[in-house]
């Protein structure tokens, strides 16, 4: 559980690290208002990234029963 939660942080830093060094040569490439934006349209896009379930039908209702 230690090695896999230790490499789970190392990949998490080295990730961050790398993203940020890439974003800033997008931002030095365009122009910081160019990247924020940029960025910003992908977080917005990021939901249809996301997986799709299938929607389950709707349960019918089950008619009580009249007591006599």
């Amino acid at each position: 559980m230690a090695r896999t939660l230790s490499a789970w942080s190392v990949t998490g830093k080295a990730t961050t690290a790398t993203l940020t060094a890439l974003w800033g040569l997008v931002a030095s490439l365009t122009g910081p208002r160019t990247a924020i934006g940029a960025a910003g349209l992908l977080l917005l896009a990021t939901p249809v990234l996301l997986p799709w379930r299938e929607r389950l039908p709707e349960p019918r209702p089950v008619a009580a029963e009249v007591l006599p």
